[in-house]
């Protein structure tokens, strides 16, 4: 992060300044996953150069699409936080194993 105050700002700049690199984060995001799913369907490998997070890096051969509602991301991501405070991964993936055996379990009356 660079070593700069931001002090001098207005707090109603600063609030628009956060919510607009925020969204240029998220768009950065999503590009560098889609660029990532495009390498994995090609069969390509990723150049050396290039570094990837854990939340990242492709951990299987199959990826899925799936559109959620606010709502639900909001719960996806709480879930993550309560996994990662336990020392657990709390990726997408994880979340969700447990979450369908969790639920399998519950209609099973286990």
């Amino acid at each position: 992060m660079p070593d700069y105050s931001l002090s001098h700002v207005s707090d109603r700049d600063l609030i628009r300044d956060l919510a607009s690199l925020v969204e240029q984060e998220r768009a950065h995001s999503e590009a560098v996953r889609a660029c990532i799913a495009e390498f994995g369907a090609r069969g390509l490998n990723l150049p050396e150069s290039v570094v990837l997070t854990p939340e990242e890096a492709p951990t299987s051969h199959e990826r899925f699409v799936v559109a959620i509602d606010q709502d639900t991301y909001d719960q996806l991501r709480y879930a993550q936080a309560l996994l990662r405070d336990q020392g657990l991964s709390g990726d997408v993936a994880e979340v969700l194993e447990l979450g369908l055996k969790a639920l399998i379990a519950e209609a099973m009356g286990d």
